[in-house]
């Protein structure tokens, strides 16, 4: 009998010291194995006593202690060692179930140190807890009595009516936008690419918007503007299908002779591009010589005399000799002679193809390959270039 009281007592005390040890926490108090960390609190959000405290969904410690004080709650934690948690987190306080069961939870911010350790602090700022029940109960039973009975029942009575023999087109528009979501579904990687895509389109026109409301101005300014012409332009749409007919009818009739009508005019651009300079000085000058027309004007006729005073003889040296000269009926074929051509010194006779100058141009300075304008010369009144010189020099 007294070994089996022995053997009881033994069993007794081993199960009393596990559970003040396991359940009771007498082991962390007599030898500490976690580090505390306080929470500071803007209310307790239900938070009890030895409630969990997890990280990433796995449990890290306990809550030690809370401590009430007049602006709020701080709840001590006692974090196990073997968890490396970044201090940069936020403490929220959770509801495990609908009757309660509230826990911590520390959700980092970023996986890099530096971590939790003895004393640390979590401020206010970087806590949240729940809303309260009684005050989410209130404020619900404010917001249906907020809602006029009479409205109320008006909105149902109406969602009767629209809805009434619906169901089948409520059906099709279930199937159809289960259809649009497969859809979607499959469509998935290229509109991620449209989302992703679309913050640089957006972007782009963000970094525009001021070209863009100018624009929007100014398409407003040419609407007002049609606006006010709207008779005019109704009456030129209504008169303006006989006018494109008879255009129609004349660029058909013109066709045949249109194309080497523009044929013709290429060349005629190209050989005015390749007198471009000439075209300038005669456009620069026209005017003025327009201006100085009135001045030889007496009587209603235009005195104006020419004075040749150059006369340059010809050239003779290169040319087949007169003693050589072929007769005129001499009907035999020779051969081509490309060794002819005048063979005076450069300058000698300025119409002369040896005497030819490389283009050059109207204005000042020098142009990109470093040739300098050509401006000429003013002889007097004798010369023909006074005609469009002198409006310029005599006032």
């Amino acid at each position: 009998m007294r070994r089996r009281l022995l053997l009881f007592t033994v069993v007794a005390l081993v199960a009393t010291s596990f559970v003040g040890v396991r359940y009771a926490g007498l082991w962390e108090r007599i030898r500490p194995t976690t580090y505390e960390v306080a929470v500071e609190l803007a209310d307790s959000g239900g938070l009890f006593e030895r409630a969990e405290v997890t990280f990433r969904g796995v449990t890290v410690g306990r809550v030690d202690e809370l401590e009430f004080r007049t602006d709020g709650v701080v709840a001590h934690l006692a974090i196990e060692p073997a968890w490396r948690i970044p201090s940069d987190l936020a403490a929220e306080v959770h509801n495990r179930s609908a009757v309660g069961e509230q826990y911590i939870d520390l959700v980092p911010r970023r996986d890099a140190g530096p971590y939790l350790a003895a004393g640390a602090t979590i401020d206010r700022a970087d806590t949240s807890t729940p809303v309260d029940e009684s005050e989410l109960l209130l404020t619900i039973d404010r917001f249906l009595t907020s809602v006029p009975r009479d409205d109320l029942r008006t909105v149902v009575d109406e969602l009767g009516t629209a809805f009434d023999g619906a169901g089948k087109d409520l059906q099709k528009i279930l199937d159809g936008s289960a259809t649009i979501l497969q859809e979607a579904r499959t469509s998935l990687p290229a509109l991620r690419r449209v989302l992703r895509d679309g913050g640089t389109v957006l972007q782009t026109q963000d970094d525009q918007s001021t070209v863009i409301a100018s624009f929007l101005g100014d398409l407003s300014t040419v609407a007002g503007v049609v606006g006010d012409q709207d008779g005019d332009l109704r009456l030129i749409l209504r008169r303006g299908g006989p006018a494109a007919q008879e255009t129609a009818a004349l660029f058909e009739d013109l066709q045949p002779s249109l194309g080497p009508l523009l044929g013709s005019l290429a060349d005629l651009g190209q050989i005015t591009f390749d007198r471009i300079d000439g075209v300038e000085q005669a456009l620069v000058a026209l005017p003025y010589a327009l201006a100085s027309a009135r001045t030889p004007g007496r009587d209603g006729l235009a005195h104006f005399s020419f004075v040749e005073a150059l006369t340059p003889d010809p050239c003779r040296q290169g040319y087949v000799p007169a003693g050589r000269w072929r007769s005129p009926n001499d009907l035999t074929q020779a051969p081509m002679s490309d060794d002819v051509g005048c063979a005076e010194a450069r300058g000698t006779i300025p119409r002369g193809s040896a005497s030819v100058s490389e283009r050059s141009y109207v204005g000042s300075g020098s142009d990109d390959r470093g040739r300098a304008a050509v401006i000429g010369p003013v002889d007097g009144p004798g010369d023909f270039r006074s005609l469009f010189t002198a409006p310029l020099l005599t006032r």
